[in-house]
């Protein structure tokens, strides 16, 4: 995780903490590429590790009024088949997760467009947020740039249990009361 403040802090009155996890499985969807590529142009998507990047979300207004401002608040890296476990400190409002780039390949950046919401003061379990990806992708140095963006399957599913267990020992004091406002995709 970079760029998330850090949760055992004091909460002002504009901050919150979101809890969550984030998991990419590999060959859980049939949705394989719809680009068909020589074998030789395919990458094991195990053997890639990715970057869910996201930041505060902005309406069409605020884009409208400033549309520079596209800000990368945080990123997870989240290696496949491992889930990811997060606790981050925000600024109250709308945000989300905006790309899944798979790493040394990030002409190929997946948008996904997952937004929460961060309520001041309180403690807000998210979900656990999954990203389905084929077993191989059209990603080898050799095709052009531009040829391919990840296309994952997203799924958004309540493991509170599961992760407030997994983050008893470093952040137990956050374990409750936690409110459910889950992502949504």
């Amino acid at each position: 995780m970079s760029s998330a403040a850090d949760p055992n802090g004091p909460l002002t009155a504009s901050e919150g903490i979101v809890i969550g996890s984030a998991l990419v499985r590999i060959g859980a969807t049939r949705n394989q590429t719809t680009i068909r590529v020589a074998p030789f142009f395919l990458v094991p998507a195990q053997d890639i590790r990715f970057s869910l990047e996201g930041g505060t979300y902005r309406d069409t207004k605020a884009v409208i009024e400033d549309p520079i401002s596209l800000e990368q608040d945080f990123s997870l890296d989240v290696a496949p088949g491992r889930e990811i476990v997060f606790v981050m400190k925000m600024n109250a409002g709308a945000h989300g997760f905006f790309r899944l780039v798979p790493k040394g390949y990030e002409e190929a950046t997946g948008r996904v467009g997952i937004r929460f919401t961060v309520i001041p003061g309180q403690v807000t379990y998210i979900g656990r947020v999954t990203f389905d990806v084929p077993e191989q992708l059209p990603l080898s140095k050799g095709l052009p740039k531009g040829f391919y963006s990840l296309r994952p399957v997203i799924q958004v599913d309540d493991a509170l249990a599961a992760t407030i267990a997994s983050i008893l020992a470093t952040h137990g004091h956050l374990a409750r009361p936690v409110v459910t406002d889950l992502m949504h995709p």
